[in-house]
């Protein structure tokens, strides 16, 4: 559902009809799980369109990639797909990757996570050509923890948002 809402095509009067549908195809082993679950996913959609709210267009959701690189002389091709890009006011692109985890690793084992050096070695490497100017390289990446709240921004009247963890640099 965060990747249909990713593209516009979720709102908050049409969360409620998407969630049952997709609920429907769904198995717990008891009731109480599934009303646990449920609730746990419907503050996430709403925490991620607060999200969402406060960011740019996307320059594309699930956006695919591919791409080759000579690894100790062995060639190696890596693909794989990126949640949402997002194009910087330089046209560099940035890499958010979605979880929806009970736990949020620390700012240093963020940094770390190969998933997010791949993405961006992908944005280097011109496999998201199409979306940005030549040359442009990549302007970092992060982390949305949907199921856990952010702060609050009471000055402006927003719902809690989802953590957004630490940006990774390039590797």
């Amino acid at each position: 559902l965060v990747q249909y809402a990713s593209t516009g095509g979720l709102d908050d009067t049409g969360i409620g009809d998407q969630l049952d549908a997709a609920w429907r195809h769904l198995r717990f082993d008891t009731g109480w799980l599934s009303a646990v679950e449920r609730v746990e996913a419907e503050v996430s959609i709403q925490r991620f369109l607060a999200w969402r709210e406060q960011r740019p267009e996307p320059a594309a959701v699930e956006a695919g990639f591919e791409f080759g690189l000579d690894l100790d002389g062995r060639q190696v091709t890596l693909a794989g797909t990126v949640d949402r890009l997002e194009r910087a006011a330089d046209g560099r692109l940035s890499v958010v990757d979605f979880k929806t985890g009970r736990s949020v690793p620390t700012r240093d084992a963020v940094a770390g996570m190969d998933q997010l050096g791949i993405y961006q070695l992908a944005v280097e490497q011109g496999a998201f050509a199409e979306l940005a100017p030549p040359g442009a390289g990549s302007a970092g990446a992060s982390v949305v923890y949907l199921r856990q709240p952010g702060r609050s921004d009471a000055s402006q009247g927003t719902a809690p948002g989802p953590t957004r963890a630490a940006t990774a640099p390039l590797r």
